[in-house]
């Protein structure tokens, strides 16, 4: 490796604590995740004095990719716009991929980790919603959302089948899409709840039901407080430099303002049928009592298979902790989901050939 890339792999390989790093490498693959990935550009701007941003790190996660990065010139913009585009591509591959839908914050980073646990070489992509432009700020209602949304995924892959995974306001625009995905014959070989409800079930004039439908936001908020914060005696003073104090500040700006939007949409928000198969990941430590998961959604979808993780609560389902038990479990439900596919290719493509002549 060359000398910027042979750096950058010290600090990775110190910071996830792993002998050697090569250029190849992801980050992500290697155990980290976006709480690690802000210590990680804190790091990059104390060690090697480079101005870098977490959305660099989300977008350019090997060490060679974060390298090229580092060496174009100049940020994007005063926070670096790497990182929060409509379209977060998390990790390349083959086959039609998984789309991973943001939570009210706006923001799929935490699904980088998932590239860790999906084994197969299915591309991960994220589906965010920045402001001031994004869908969850700028769409009149629940609709309207989920017809723009349905745009950007079918410019990304025009025909299925399609696997989605959503969480908590996510969980909904997925379940929306797949919907509308389904009614214009589309096949969806998978749909992944996490810890997402109808929203007739909540209450949405009570702050209280808000907050157990959308706790995920305050999860993130805490997580950037955690980072930006530093490691204590790890961390010099200065550890909080300048970018780093805007790109907090930006990002926190838009999860408190999606935040407020995202209770606008839900509060109006009706929940279609769906005559597709439904994954729904259950957070058991903060189900409310009000919720019944099989009762709920049986009025919706006919075909509901729900897996129940005690040990999570709905602001943790995605942490590293969580992931230890769901990545593994999502690895067998997609792989299982792709070869359900793969045979329903194959009867249908049986299903056409002409009749054999006698």
């Amino acid at each position: 490796m060359r000398g910027l890339e042979s750096r950058l792999a010290e600090i990775f390989a110190g910071l996830l604590n792993v002998e050697r790093v090569y250029a190849d490498d992801d980050f992500f693959a290697l155990g980290g995740h976006s709480l690690l990935a802000m210590r990680l550009a804190a790091e990059i701007r104390r060690d090697l004095q480079r101005p870098v941003s977490v959305g660099q790190i989300m977008t350019a996660p090997t060490v060679a990719q974060l390298a090229a990065s580092l060496n174009r010139a100049g940020m994007l913009n005063d926070f670096g716009s790497e990182g929060f585009d409509a379209v977060l591509p998390l990790r390349s591959g083959r086959g039609a991929p998984l789309f991973c839908f943001y939570p009210g914050s706006g923001f799929a980073w935490q699904y980088s980790v998932l590239s860790r646990y999906l084994k197969s070489d299915q591309p991960i992509v994220g589906l965010q919603s920045p402001r001031p432009g994004g869908l969850i700020a700028s769409s009149a209602d629940m609709p309207a959302l989920i017809e723009r949304q349905l745009d950007i995924l079918r410019r990304v892959q025009p025909r299925g089948p399609y696997y989605l995974l959503g969480y908590s306001l996510g969980g909904t625009v997925a379940y929306g899409v797949a919907a509308a995905l389904r009614a214009q014959g589309e096949r969806v070989d998978f749909l992944g709840l996490l810890d997402t409800y109808p929203t007739e079930v909540h209450d949405w004039q009570d702050p209280a039901g808000a907050e157990a439908a959308l706790g995920a936001e305050r999860e993130q908020t805490q997580l950037l407080d955690e980072a930006f914060a530093g490691d204590g005696a790890a961390e010099s003073a200065d550890a909080e430099d300048e970018l780093m104090r805007r790109e907090k500040a930006a990002m926190l700006e838009q999860i408190f303002a999606n935040y407020q939007d995202a209770v606008r949409l839900l509060s109006a928000a009706s929940t279609p049928r769906y005559d597709g198969p439904v994954t729904l990941f259950v957070a058991g430590q903060s189900l409310p009592e009000y919720i019944q998961p099989e009762q709920d959604w049986a009025r919706y979808a006919c075909d509901v298979e729900i897996f129940h993780l005690p040990d999570c609560a709905h602001e943790d389902i995605m942490s590293p902790d969580s992931l230890e038990t769901l990545g593994p479990l999502l690895d067998e439900l997609l792989e299982r989901a792709v070869i359900f596919s793969g045979a329903g290719e194959a009867i249908a493509a049986g299903e056409k050939q002409p009749a054999a002549q006698t």
